[in-house]
């Protein structure tokens, strides 16, 4: 008898010693995976029943929050473009089936501008309860920088179809690649 009770101490004593260990980790994993999620360069959002549950600063900074409070809680479509609001509610309804590729989405800061995002809405299970996780990277630089080389190619082709002589561009085969409005008349 006096065995058995020397076991069943130990075991106490090691499952005590096990539950420390497994809170120790649970909390150093907590911590390693936010320290990840903050330093990110995209904006991350964790979405509940279309209310924000978790945002890292860079959603924060983007969105032009003073702090966590400011969103938590808030509908994801305050923060979405009406031209954009469909997209994201039939991605919220069907994420779990739909295949996991990027939605470009305008997006609304509480400043009342605006930003484009390419972003991605992944099912997951957060606080044991069905959420999507957004990761969102900001493309509005791209696509401003896209939109200036798309009117200084209109303006070259302005200013060349403006001359009366024939301006062509040949490839290295000879073969005719652009020709100004003269040219082609």
């Amino acid at each position: 008898m006096e065995r058995f009770n020397l076991l069943v101490n130990n075991f106490e004593s090691l499952n005590k010693e096990l539950k420390i260990v497994s809170t120790q980790l649970k909390k150093e994993s907590k911590e390693f995976y936010n320290t990840i999620v903050e330093s990110f360069t995209d904006y991350v959002a964790v979405v509940q029943d279309g209310k924000f549950v978790f945002i890292n600063s860079k959603g924060l900074n983007l969105l032009r929050c003073k702090s966590s409070a400011d969103i938590i809680g808030k509908n994801i479509l305050e923060t979405i473009h009406t031209d954009y609001q469909n997209i994201v509610i039939d991605r919220l309804a069907k994420t779990s089936v739909l295949p996991i590729i990027p939605v470009h989405l305008k997006n609304v800061r509480f400043d009342r501008t605006f930003f484009d995002t390419e972003s991605h809405l992944v099912p997951f299970i957060y606080n044991k309860k069905p959420a999507t996780l957004i990761i969102s990277r900001d493309i509005t630089p791209d696509l401003e920088y896209n939109t200036a080389l798309q009117f200084e190619e209109r303006l070259r082709t302005d200013i060349l179809n403006s001359f009366k002589e024939v301006i062509a561009f040949y490839s290295i085969n000879h073969n005719i690649i652009w020709l100004n409005d003269a040219g082609k008349e």
